[in-house]
């Protein structure tokens, strides 16, 4: 059906016999430049429609894609050479890496590559590379097949009931694979990929373009119920929500304002997307993370932690230009979040292993303080961090952000938690949400934690740890 519209741009369609063309074209160039079974190639693109072009162009010539965030300043990508043995470039961005570096527009010139059929993919070829950060901040390149691809995608258009004449509109990143997933499902069921103009609102957005379809992060819902009164526009089916745990107010308002929400749960490592809440959750259903998804196995281990695995399980790890398999004997890899199943089979996710610390003796979960800190009134989000303290080792303080109009109450926010958790778990001190640092797919728990170390020792210069 090459007269399908694939793509949706604010200048109108792009067919499926337009993208062809195109990919035709930036696979001759990349003939001609050497590219071929194996390479790894950067994509460092602030362009979707050139990153979904270069990606399948890539997957062609059986290349692997690397998927380089645009928030990735220039001196970075010498660490990613040495991760994941990165050989080239293909980038519309100022750059002064030594790689071979390849501009989208210089790709795309000349004649289309002649074809008498379009070759068919493997399923165990290797596809792409995300960069997801470890415990010490270097980020580590995670490995997908295209299998991983193809059966994540399977997996939520089975569950979303996706169809061909649908509209996703892409709203997240290529370089997180929760951007990626859009296209892969679209590409798959015959739907429609809907890319805005950039820094569009994204209420105007799914009135301009009425998508059946969108993901976002909790941040992204939480503006959107800020800036767009109206009702949700009729043609949208599903908001697919990920990322990180929602806040308990965001979710109320959008159940209560008749959004489609639909949680999940998903990681990297799973190419995406693992588990989801059915079509018309309750609010109850809406706070756990859903059923898991056809083509993934979910089970708790013994201390807690959440084990995936299936055909959307990722090979491995990159890692100074070595394969790590992080695997048990039968396949399971440990997520490093917890959790547990409950008799409906629904997921419940509890927070990371890793944001676990001691205080006092007493283990301290920072989700479940934020989980209470975001039912108080007046409360949108929170992020809770510790910080040193010279009895206890460690102690709680949250970033805070406040609802529409809610005033700065640390003080009745403290009470009201100790009437809930735990005195170890109320948090020593309270500090307005870092806007300037925080816009990111989900907050930096990272930068959040080194932001409260500086602000505690600042107002406590005689508390030494």
């Amino acid at each position: 059906m090459p007269d399908r519209p694939v793509l949706w741009l604010p200048s109108g369609p792009l067919t499926a016999a337009d993208l062809e063309q195109q990919v035709r074209r930036v696979v001759a160039r990349l003939q001609r430049e050497g590219v071929g079974a194996g390479d790894r190639i950067g994509l460092w693109l602030e362009d979707p429609v050139a990153t979904i072009v270069c990606l399948l162009a890539l997957w062609r010539l059986r290349a692997v894609a690397c998927l380089v965030s645009t928030r990735m300043p220039s001196g970075g990508l010498d660490e990613l050479v040495l991760q994941i043995g990165l050989q080239a470039l293909i980038t519309d961005r100022p750059s002064s890496t030594t790689l071979p570096c390849w501009h989208p527009e210089n790709l795309a010139e000349g004649r289309p590559e002649a074809v008498e059929a379009v070759p068919r993919l493997a399923l165990e070829q290797e596809a792409t590379v995300f960069f997801t950060s470890g415990s010490t901040g270097v980020p580590k390149g995670v490995l997908h097949t295209i299998g991983n691809h193809i059966y994540s995608a399977r997996g939520v258009i089975q569950h979303l009931r996706v169809q061909a004449g649908d509209r996703w509109l892409l709203v997240l990143p290529l370089y997180h694979v929760g951007g990626m997933g859009v296209v892969l499902r679209c590409l798959l069921a015959g739907a429609e990929i809907v890319i805005p103009e950039r820094q569009e609102p994204l209420g105007q957005a799914l009135t301009r373009y009425a998508p059946t379809h969108v993901s976002l992060v909790h941040t992204q819902l939480w503006r959107l119920l800020r800036d767009f009164r109206e009702a949700p526009p009729r043609a949208l089916r599903a908001v697919l929500l990920g990322g990180s745990a929602i806040p308990e107010a965001v979710l109320q308002e959008g159940v209560a304002r008749g959004w489609p929400l639909r949680t999940s749960y998903g990681l990297t490592e799973m190419a995406s997307t693992v588990t989801v809440t059915p079509a018309g959750a309750s609010l109850a259903l809406l706070r756990t993370a859903g059923q898991v998804l056809p083509y993934r196995a979910v089970k708790i281990g013994a201390d807690g932690a959440i084990l995936v695995r299936g055909p959307v399980r990722f090979v491995g790890y990159l890692e100074r230009g070595q394969l790590q398999q992080p695997f048990d004997e039968a396949g399971w890899f440990d997520t490093g979040d917890l959790g547990w199943l409950d008799e409906q089979g629904l997921l419940h996710v509890a927070g990371r292993r890793d944001n676990r610390f001691i205080s006092g003796g007493e283990n301290i979960q920072p989700e479940a303080i934020e989980q209470a800190l975001q039912r108080l009134t007046g409360i949108a989000e929170a992020v809770v961090v510790p910080v040193p303290d010279p009895e206890f080792g460690q102690r709680p303080a949250a970033f805070v952000r406040l609802s529409d109009a809610a005033l700065w109450a640390p003080e009745r926010w403290r009470t009201q938690l100790r009437r809930e958790l735990p005195g170890f778990m109320v948090p020593v001190a309270f500090w307005p949400w870092p806007e300037e640092r925080a816009e990111g797919i989900k907050p930096s728990r990272r930068w959040l934690q080194e932001e409260a170390r500086r602000r505690w020792r600042a107002s406590h210069p005689n508390r030494m740890d």
